[in-house]
């Protein structure tokens, strides 16, 4: 369900979390209706600002999507000038989104379902393993460069999904990437394969793809990608295709893939 036109939200709460990281709670009955996996794009100049930059709006996926309350919730990092411009708003700011968009998450076909979930990529697999841990058994595997950039995980356990943490400096749960411990827990064998959901760094997606094909497990990832317009016309999120039949758009045939769809 695109909606093709901006749309104002209001800014309920804005939280620092440490690190640079923060946590935004947006008034966007609009957005709430989205499904599992899908984005919006916001603008990160507030409604009322004279100014018309920074001018291209920013790609976020949902931390969690509350219909009933109308309000969606964002986990982002600062890492330019446009999410520090986020990082000064307060509630009450009204901004423009444009979403929900894109083809969220597809039902997983088996029982057990793992996710592999690295940095600033967690929040669409927190949002659907909350989903899925309903009538599933779900495993997240969330990695980080160290624990400062583990959040949230309370509600993991708050949701019924095991949790296993992993840090590139073990500074805390399992030293060594999530790819990794999940390879390691593959290794374990017996019984069916999991369905594997991914969503994280370009380096992780590739090392994810490479397990799961080897393993013969069906992967889906949620890709990130910078774009200006999200409904396919700036083409500034072209993915290629793996079989060499021109690009995708990660907006608008995305962002979620099957592997071998696209080559992250």
């Amino acid at each position: 369900m695109s909606q093709r036109r901006y749309q104002p939200a209001r800014v309920s709460a804005l939280r620092a979390l440490g690190g640079g990281y923060h946590h935004l709670i947006l008034e966007a009955p609009h957005l709430a209706a989205g499904e599992v996996g899908s984005f919006a794009l916001l603008s990160v100049r507030a409604v009322d600002a004279a100014a018309v930059d920074p001018l291209l709006p920013r790609p976020f996926s949902f931390l969690s999507r509350d219909p009933g309350r109308g309000e969606v919730e964002i986990f982002f990092k600062e890492v330019g000038r446009g999410t520090r411009e986020m990082a000064r708003w307060t509630p009450g700011t009204r901004v423009q989104t444009l979403g929900p968009l894109g083809h969220g998450f597809r039902p997983p076909g088996r029982r057990r379902v793992v996710l592999l979930a690295g940095g600033v990529g967690m929040p669409p697999l927190l949002d659907l393993g909350t989903e899925l841990a309903r009538d599933h058994a779900v495993t997240c595997y969330y990695g980080g460069r160290s624990e400062a950039d583990l959040h949230f995980l309370e509600r993991f356990a708050a949701a019924g999904i095991e949790l296993v943490t992993c840090t590139d400096d073990g500074s805390a749960g399992v030293s060594g990437t999530n790819v990794d411990a999940f390879r390691a827990w593959l290794g374990q064998g017996g019984g069916e394969g999991p369905a594997v959901y991914a969503c994280g760094p370009t380096p992780m997606m590739r090392a994810a793809a490479e397990l799961c094909e080897g393993a013969g497990l069906p992967l889906q990832f949620s890709l990130e990608a910078n774009m200006a317009c999200g409904i396919g016309i700036c083409r500034g999120c072209a993915v290629a295709r793996s079989e060499g039949e021109g690009y995708a758009m990660v907006c608008q045939d995305g962002p979620v893939f099957f592997a071998g769809e696209v080559r992250p």
